[in-house]
């Protein structure tokens, strides 16, 4: 079986985590491919000693991550063919239980997806977190590539997950972590905060109560010693049958296009005509494998883009409104 890594790394990772990260990956994986959302040169460099790296630093990453991580995905399937897929990010570190062994052991079971416990580190590498929205926290860091199923990401421009929303509507719960570095120290907490409120100023896409968490000067923290903890964790079987599982035809090809309002979105092959009408105008176009270049897409910031249908593109004024146009779509 082939089991490839994928990570997004931006601008200062080479002086953080990341050469521990990737170091950890290859200790699994057949591959790992690097999307690269950096601007430094020490960064770009270390990635460029991956076997693969995508150039995604003309996106900005708080505006378009759904749209970076399916550009990836497919492009990462499309050059790779994966039997599995590990996500993590350039500051997640798996366990060390979790060796290619075992993940081949688990591939072998009859599930779609697993989610990892996040362990919250925090000012030092053996205090976690565990107040509130910190604790109990799992998500999905190794998936099964399913081939013609939707590679769509959760239509979010922030805190769209890491994995497809197929992989998260059929995660399970495994019996490994990954230890999360990056609210460890003071200063990367304040910057983490300060861009979360220059992207989401609204608390749109995760709660005021998550953002002002971030730098409490009264968290709740525990002793952390990754081998008893790990002894706490269990698999759960779920074992979703794959014809289940709603599958959506990969298409030839893929359009990301963009409405009156400057809302951008993708569009599959067999929908397309139903987008082509006046003030649609389409961006760009992938091919599925897709190709290897990278097109820029340039659009200015909508001041109100409404409610807006993910099935047709058909925008409201109201969420009433658009809740009682998708019941038109069953």
């Amino acid at each position: 079986m082939k089991i490839v890594g994928m990570i997004i790394v931006g601008t200062g990772e080479a002086d953080r985590y990341l050469p521990k990260v990737l170091n950890r990956l290859s200790k699994i994986c057949d591959d790992i491919v690097v999307a690269c959302n950096a601007k430094d040169a020490k960064t770009r460099n270390l990635v460029a000693q991956r076997t693969i790296a995508y150039d995604f630093s003309e996106y900005e990453w708080g505006k378009k991550q759904n749209i970076i991580k399916e550009i990836f995905l497919r492009r990462c399937i499309a050059k790779e063919n994966p039997d599995w897929v590990i996500c993590v990010d350039s500051d997640e570190i798996l366990d060390e239980a979790f060796t290619r062994e075992k993940a081949e052991e688990m591939a072998k079971r009859n599930e779609i997806a697993y989610e990892f416990y996040c362990v919250q580190l925090w000012d030092t590498e053996d205090k976690m977190r565990v107040d509130g929205l910190w604790g109990n926290f799992w998500n999905v860091r190794y998936f099964k590539f399913i081939k013609n199923a939707d590679l769509g990401y959760q239509n979010t421009p922030l805190h769209c997950g890491l994995a497809p929303k197929y992989a998260y509507a059929w995660r399970t719960q495994g019996e490994h972590l990954f230890k999360h570095y990056g609210y460890m120290k003071k200063e990367d907490r304040i910057k983490k905060a300060e861009r979360y409120r220059k992207y989401d100023p609204t608390a749109k896409y995760r709660s005021n109560e998550y953002y002002d968490g971030i730098l409490s000067d009264k968290p709740k923290l525990k002793d952390f010693n990754e081998q008893r903890f790990r002894q706490k964790l269990t698999y759960i079987s779920r074992e979703p049958s794959e014809s289940k599982i709603k599958i959506i035809k990969a298409m030839s090809k893929m359009y990301y296009i963009k409405n009156k309002w400057g809302k951008i979105y993708s569009v599959n092959e067999d929908q397309i005509e139903n987008h082509k009408r006046e003030g649609i105008e389409i961006l760009s176009e992938e091919d599925f494998p897709i190709k290897r270049e990278i097109k820029k897409i340039e659009v200015k910031e909508a001041e109100n883009i409404g409610f807006q249908c993910p099935i047709c593109g058909k925008t409201y004024k109201t969420k009433g409104g658009l809740t009682r146009h998708k019941k038109t779509h069953k």
